[in-house]
């Protein structure tokens, strides 16, 4: 009866000590997180924005604007 062997770990896989397919399960997760943390700071700052105009401070408002775009703008895949 020939002897079973355990399934070869690709160089990468065998310094992680995980499966290919463990990496990418964690690394989506990784994003969906990333993803999430970053649309909250949208709102963020766009409620700061918001909150800073109220008070009559215009260039503080400018820049929370700037910086909830800039991140909208990162959220669609852009630079």
């Amino acid at each position: 009866m020939p002897e079973e062997k355990e399934p070869v770990m690709s160089e990468f896989e065998g310094k992680s000590g995980k499966w290919a397919w463990e990496i990418q399960k964690e690394q989506q997760a990784n994003l969906v997180e990333l993803r999430s943390s970053i649309e909250n700071l949208v709102q963020k700052y766009k409620h700061d924005a918001h909150a800073s105009s109220l008070f009559g401070d215009q260039d503080k408002a400018r820049v929370y604007n700037c910086f909830a775009n800039q991140l909208k703008n990162l959220l669609k895949g852009g630079a």
